[in-house]
C-alpha cells in the first residue's frame, strides 16, 4: 500500500489530472504530516484542470480545495463558482456568487469577478450588470478616500475595459470615454493584457541600494515572491484573463522614469514599466505548468515554490 510521499510523489509528476485527483483523494483517506497543505494542491489541480477544459474536474477539486483549507479561501470560493457556471451548473455557480455577496456586498472586486466569470461562460447581459454594480462601488470607494492610489485608478479602468467588452458581445454602442483623475477610460479593441512588476532575486539588491524604503517589500525574497503570487492570482480572478510577469532591471527602471517624468521609486513607475514591458513581450508567462520551473527563477518546481 502507497504511503503519503508515494502520492504526492505520484501527484507531482503524473501527467493525469485523473491519476493527481486520484493520489490526493488516497492521501485525504490517511493521517497525513499537519504541514501538508491539501487544500493547496486541490486548488491548483482545479486551476489545471480548467487551463485542460475539464470544468467538472476543476469543480471537483475546487470543492476540495473550499474543504481542505487553502490559502486564500475568497478566492477559492469565487474560483468554484465560475467554474461551476463554465460546467454549466449556471444554477448553482450564480448561488455561490450569491453566498459570497451576502459577505462581501460592497466588494467590487467580488462584483468584477462575477461579471468576468459570466461573460466567459456566455452572459453577457448578467455580465454587464455585474461590472455596472462594480464600477459604482469602486467610484464609492474611490471618490470617499482623501487621496487616490494607483490601484483605485487601475480597477477602475479595468472594470470599464471589461465591461466595455460585455457591451461589445452583446452589440451595444461603445460607452462614451469617462475622465478620472485626468485619466480617460480605454476604448478596447482587443481584450486587455495584464501584467504584474516584479523583481527578480538577481535585482534585489541593486533595487535596496539605491531605494531603501522598499526595504518592507523586498529584504525576504520568499515573502516578496509570495506576495507577487497572490497578486497574480487575485489578477485572473478579477478578470478572467492569465496575467504575466515583468521582470524590472534596477537600469531599465531609472531610464524609463527619466524618459517618462516619472521617479522610478514609486509604484506607479514601476507600474508603466511592467506595462511597456508588455507590451514589449518582455515578461515571464504565468502560471507555469505543475512540473515545470517557478516564475521566481528558485530553481525548484512551481509546485514547491511559489505555486
Amino acid at each position: 500500500m502507497a504511503d503519503v510521499s508515494q502520492l504526492l510523489a505520484l501527484y507531482e509528476t503524473t501527467e493525469s489530472l485523473t491519476e493527481a485527483k486520484e493520489a490526493l483523494d488516497r492521501i485525504a483517506a490517511m493521517e497525513y504530516p499537519a504541514d501538508l497543505e491539501l487544500g493547496e494542491c486541490y486548488d491548483e489541480l482545479a486551476e489545471g484542470a480548467a487551463n485542460s477544459d475539464d470544468y467538472e474536474l476543476a469543480v471537483e477539486a475546487e470543492r476540495l480545495a473550499v474543504e481542505h483549507g487553502c490559502r486564500h479561501p475568497d478566492l477559492a470560493v469565487d474560483m468554484l463558482g465560475w467554474y461551476l457556471l463554465k460546467a454549466g451548473a449556471t444554477e448553482e455557480g450564480e448561488a455561490v456568487f450569491a453566498a459570497s455577496l451576502e459577505r462581501r456586498a460592497n466588494d467590487p472586486d467580488l462584483h468584477g469577478t462575477i461579471g468576468a466569470a459570466r461573460s466567459d461562460s456566455g452572459n453577457h447581459e448578467g455580465a454587464v450588470r455585474a461590472f455596472d454594480r462594480a464600477l459604482e462601488l469602486a467610484e464609492a470607494g474611490r471618490a470617499a478616500r482623501s487621496s487616490e492610489s494607483l490601484n483605485d485608478r487601475l480597477r477602475v479602468e479595468r472594470l470599464r475595459a471589461e465591461r466595455q467588452e460585455s457591451r461589445q458581445d452583446l452589440g451595444l454602442p461603445p460607452d462614451e470615454p469617462v475622465h478620472t483623475a485626468g485619466i480617460a477610460s480605454p476604448r478596447f479593441t482587443e481584450a486587455p493584457s495584464y501584467t504584474v512588476a516584479w523583481f527578480p532575486r538577481e535585482e534585489i539588491a541593486l533595487a535596496l541600494d539605491r531605494w531603501p524604503s522598499l526595504a518592507d517589500d523586498l529584504e525576504d525574497p520568499g515573502a516578496y515572491c509570495a506576495i507577487i503570487e497572490s497578486r497574480l492570482r487575485d489578477l485572473r480572478a478579477a478578470t478572467g484573463r492569465v496575467p504575466s510577469v515583468a521582470p524590472l532591471t534596477v537600469e531599465g527602471l531609472v531610464e524609463f522614469g527619466e524618459a517618462n517624468g516619472l521617479d522610478p521609486e514609486t509604484r506607479e513607475a514601476r507600474s508603466r514599466f511592467a506595462a511597456e514591458l508588455g507590451s514589449r513581450d518582455e515578461v515571464v508567462a504565468w502560471p507555469p505548468g505543475r512540473n515545470d520551473p517557478c516564475w521566481c527563477g528558485s530553481g525548484r518546481k512551481y509546485k514547491r515554490c511559489c505555486g
